[in-house]
């Protein structure tokens, strides 16, 4: 079975966690454009983001290797976007029509 591989750029937050607000996909670039949740299971930090392509993932960071990995992808829900959801900065792709 061959992998995908996954890329997460982070910023830190205010206790020192791993934001995403980018990652790929092999070499398809997703932006976050709203960090949904997040919470601490027992080896892994989870991060359910809304991405740029309307769809939900869950991503989960290694506590002791540090390494990422795709735990859960979700196709959006029947024509619903997060828009209204965008981080500071962020532009909507309807907006640019």
């Amino acid at each position: 079975m061959k992998t995908m591989e996954l890329v997460v750029e982070c910023q830190t937050g205010f206790l020192g966690e791993s934001i995403p607000r980018r990652f790929f996909i092999g070499a398809k670039p997703f932006e976050v454009v709203e960090l949904l949740d997040q919470w601490d299971g027992k080896d892994c930090w989870y991060c359910k983001v809304a991405a740029d392509d309307g769809c939900l993932y869950i991503l989960k960071r290694d506590k002791d290797l540090g390494f990422w990995d795709l735990a859960v992808f979700k196709e959006e829900d029947a024509g619903k976007k997060y828009d209204a959801y965008l981080l500071p900065g962020k532009k909507s792709k309807q907006a640019k029509q």
